[in-house]
């Protein structure tokens, strides 16, 4: 028998299976990959479309040529997707290195477009991170695309890195299902914003922050937020180097805490009201630094693990779009 009579019978069999079986090989493929199925028959024509994850991870341009043509097929997946009748997405995760600035600011745009569709098409999980390699200058953060995913009720897992968020005055943060939260290098333009969006995800349990900075450094009109019931769920909290307030009222319920310091002085404070009977790690990271743990007017917390060890780290510069 010729191998290509038996290849044909290997493909014939596998189209066999139900389709949520091939579907489900089809995932175990990079999005290029499953995407070329759709030539094998009829029978695989539509298949991939229903893949429900959508992985476009350490893509490199070098040149707007080759960008465009990542583009067209960014677009051709997501509209194929709604033609063949699947208007749902599981995971959207993007990681674009470009290679310059200007490829960057060009293609901030279109990564708006994407992440609306995936909204709409009720995404649970979504990773983003839009860069340029670091030479040593200064490089540019592009602006979030936060309109549809700082209002999508079904987002459960929102990991972001390399954004300037803005929040505008008059919108309104409801995040009702997001349980996970990880910021890395992200810029604020004032405390209130950092504030509204952890108030806006009312069952977080997990929380990481890591090189979090405030272009306007004021903590003016956070009285609000003091009373409020922010992070009451929240049971992980990873917090590396940030300049910003943080509300240590909503720690009362970790089990697992690490901060990791380099620059600054952080203070913890509890007092005899705040209850603390589910921490169980706390993990201090600091380079000659003043680190301050106050448990006030209380014993330690019973069963409270304390370590310190040294970080190291290097902070890089940034520009705003």
């Amino acid at each position: 028998m010729s191998k290509q009579k038996i290849s044909t019978s290997v493909i014939d069999r596998i189209s066999s299976f139900p389709d949520d079986i091939l579907i489900r090989i089809l995932s175990s493929l990079p999005i290029e990959q499953a995407c070329v199925t759709s030539i094998l028959s009829k029978r695989w024509t539509h298949l991939w479309c229903f893949v429900p994850d959508l992985d476009f991870t350490k893509t490199k341009w070098k040149d707007q040529e080759s960008y465009s043509r990542f583009e067209e097929f960014v677009f051709s997946v997501l509209y194929s997707r709604e033609a063949a009748g699947n208007h749902s997405i599981n995971t959207f995760i993007l990681d674009i290195e470009y290679d310059s600035s200007e490829l960057l600011l060009d293609g901030i745009k279109n990564i708006h477009k994407w992440v609306d569709i995936v909204v709409k098409s009720k995404v649970q999980n979504i990773h983003l991170y839009p860069h340029v390699p670091l030479n040593g200058e200064e490089t540019i953060l592009p602006k979030f695309p936060m309109s549809s995913i700082l209002s999508c009720t079904t987002l459960v897992v929102l990991k972001l890195r390399w954004f300037n968020l803005t929040v505008v005055s008059d919108l309104s943060i409801r995040l009702p299902s997001l349980k996970t939260l990880h910021l890395k290098e992200i810029y604020f333009d004032q405390q209130r914003d950092f504030m509204m969006l952890l108030d806006g995800c009312p069952v977080l349990e997990d929380l990481q922050l890591c090189y979090i900075y405030m272009t306007r450094q004021s903590h003016h009109s956070l009285d609000d937020f003091e009373s409020s019931s922010m992070l009451k769920k929240l049971n992980r909290a990873d917090i590396t180097d940030c300049e910003c307030y943080f509300p240590v009222k909503s720690l009362s319920n970790l089990e697992f805490l690490r901060i990791k310091l380099s620059e600054v002085c952080f203070i913890i404070e509890w007092n005899e009201s705040e209850q603390c009977d589910s921490f169980v790690f706390l993990i201090f990271n600091f380079i000659e630094l003043n680190f301050t743990l106050i448990f006030y007017e209380a014993q330690t917390p019973p069963g409270l693990s304390v370590s310190r060890c040294r970080h190291m780290s290097c902070p890089t510069r940034h520009r705003h779009l």
